[in-house]
């Protein structure tokens, strides 16, 4: 490669970082500028909240406390449902390994009956074969 061509794909590539490089601090800065905004919307939101709180009256207290309570039953119901659901998972899990504990049995069990029958079958087959044998025998010797 010519110096010429290096030195044109050496600023190229510089170039390239450059541009990365700022289009990383525009991100950078887009990200910080939208974390502030979301900081002060939130912090806005807490003093609305307190001013509303420190300017309602005792019945919008009240009101407010009860939703509140309200929330926390909700949330409380949830997690026991959820913790519910968990069980319920598990137990179900456990139905499932107990079947297939049971059904993987069954299978040998099936299977050393075949196998049973197949040698007992084999048996008998050998037992006729010598059955016909020792006829024809008799037969020969008894004409």
């Amino acid at each position: 490669m010519k110096r010429s061509a290096r030195i044109a794909r050496l600023l190229t590539l510089r170039e390239r970082a450059e541009k990365q490089a700022a289009i990383e601090e525009e991100r950078a800065a887009f990200d910080a500028a939208r974390a502030r905004r979301q900081h002060d919307r939130l912090e806005n939101a807490q003093r609305r909240s307190t001013e509303n709180r420190s300017s309602a009256s005792i019945s919008d207290l009240h009101q407010q406390d009860i939703i509140i309570e309200g929330t926390k039953n909700a949330i409380a119901a949830a997690r026991i449902a959820e913790l519910s659901t968990a069980a319920d998972a598990d137990t179900a899990r456990r139905v499932r390994e107990i079947h297939t504990r049971r059904r993987r049995s069954l299978e040998k069990a099936h299977l050393r009956i075949i196998r049973i029958e197949s040698e007992q079958r084999a048996q008998q087959h050998i037992r006729d074969i010598q059955e016909l044998s020792i006829s024809r025998h008799e037969r020969k010797d008894n004409p």
